[in-house]
């Protein structure tokens, strides 16, 4: 399938100038200062890669060795009661298999805290230009067709001690999400979400949890793939559940609730069928333990969200992470991921899909600065309506360099 050419020359010199300009400024000595004084931190990494089936496809498979270069500038601010983050990635990549599969990617990122002796404010936002290619797969899993996507986010958190053993907090996520695509390929979508969140202490080890949120979808155009065709969800979703903790070394949350959905379909603006409602479960499980020189971490959930296929899914997904280290330059990481979505209830188009992935990683600290990181990774994926499953291997070398913070 035809695919776009996303990157120019100017945007690879572009990259390579900004990539020298963090080379030499951090050769100039650092200034140390006071924590309340603004730190600047300047990365570069560089990653190879070889995938032997680049679009997770069924049949023609393509292999092709990617290569990566990134640099990254971070801009933060400590003061006793607040805290600022500020980050800009740029990734620029290289496909053996067509250059027309190459391009520049950023990431912008934004966070910022305050903390009272009873409340706190937490407050993160994000942006991203990436493309489908690397965006999309665990969610949607279309991959075969390459296009742009924008990505922005925004999630302020309140949270205030009512009593020494009652907490309450506040939480407001914002999802917008674009695509330079045909809507019969990618359907543009935003989601907003409020949630209240109750948390009361009966002892230090046993806390119990109340959460009501109220969650809206909104895919304008291109619904299940058809121009004109709108879909909004509304969810409510109430879960009670708690949160405990064993020998100050194992921890487990549970959260388990309904939801209660509302579907709506309009073509041109216009309500096409009649409303439709569905219920439904969900839960948010949580599993951890810290070892003596790692973690494990084990996470399971079921939520009600969209996907850019224009479909909204009900996803049930289970996490697994585990990280040791041998000594303080050498240390494992394993991740596992597996989902299963389903269409939601006003779904008359779309299919059912399984995705699973086994990452195990290895990172060597060469030096206060230097790392080097390498993974092998298995994806398998399948649709109901498809005999065949897809199935990818992929391997990666990277090596990353940060600088120490630069006080100005």
């Amino acid at each position: 399938m035809q695919v776009v050419s996303v990157i120019t020359g100017q945007a690879n010199r572009a990259v390579f100038a900004l990539g020298m300009l963090i080379m030499v400024t951090s050769m100039q000595r650092p200034i140390y200062a006071c924590a309340a004084d603004w730190a600047l931190t300047p990365a570069v990494s560089m990653n190879i890669i070889n995938d032997d089936n680049l679009f997770l496809a069924t049949q023609n498979k393509t292999s092709t060795w990617e290569s990566e270069m990134g640099v990254s500038l971070g801009l933060s601010r400590k003061m006793e009661n607040n805290s600022l983050e500020l980050t800009q990635r740029v990734v620029g990549r290289h496909y053996d298999y067509q250059p027309a599969l190459d391009r520049n990617d950023g990431y912008t990122s934004l966070q910022y805290g305050y903390n009272a002796e009873r409340c706190s404010l937490d407050v993160k936002g994000t942006y991203a230009r990436e493309s489908t290619l690397t965006s999309e797969l665990a969610d949607t899993g279309i991959v075969q067709v390459v296009r742009k996507v924008t990505q922005s986010t925004i999630s302020p958190q309140f949270s205030y001690q009512m009593t020494p053993r009652s907490t309450l907090k506040l939480i407001y996520d914002s999802l917008d999400k674009s695509y330079d695509a045909l809507v019969t390929e990618f359907s543009p979508y935003k989601t907003q979400a409020g949630s209240v969140n109750y948390t009361y202490a009966l002892d230090e080890t046993l806390q119990l949890q109340a959460n009501a949120t109220r969650s809206d979808v909104d895919i304008p155009d291109g619904a299940y793939g058809y121009p004109g065709l709108s879909l909004q969800t509304k969810t409510d979703n109430f879960q009670l559940g708690f949160t405990y903790t064993y020998a100050e070394d194992i921890n487990m949350s549970v959260l388990y609730g309904k939801r209660s959905s509302h579907d709506e379909i309009k073509y041109l603006g216009y309500l096409l069928f009649p409303a439709t409602n569905s219920n439904g479960s969900t839960y948010n499980i949580v599993l951890s333990r810290t070892l003596t020189r790692g973690t494990v971490r084990l996470q399971l959930t079921r939520d009600y969200s969209p996907a850019g296929t224009g479909v909204v899914y009900e996803t049930d997904n289970a996490t697994l992470g585990m990280q040791y280290s041998f000594d303080e330059r050498n240390s494992i990481n394993l991740d596992v991921t597996y989902l299963n979505q389903k269409p939601g209830a006003s779904s008359y188009s779309a299919v059912q899909r399984t995705y699973y992935s086994f990452q195990p990683g290895y990172t060597w600290q060469v030096a206060e600065n230097w790392s080097l990181h390498a993974y092998y990774r298995y994806v398998h994926q399948k649709y109901d309506i498809s005999a065949d499953a897809a199935e990818s291997n992929s391997v990666s070398l990277s090596m990353a360099y940060t600088w120490p913070y630069y006080h100005f």
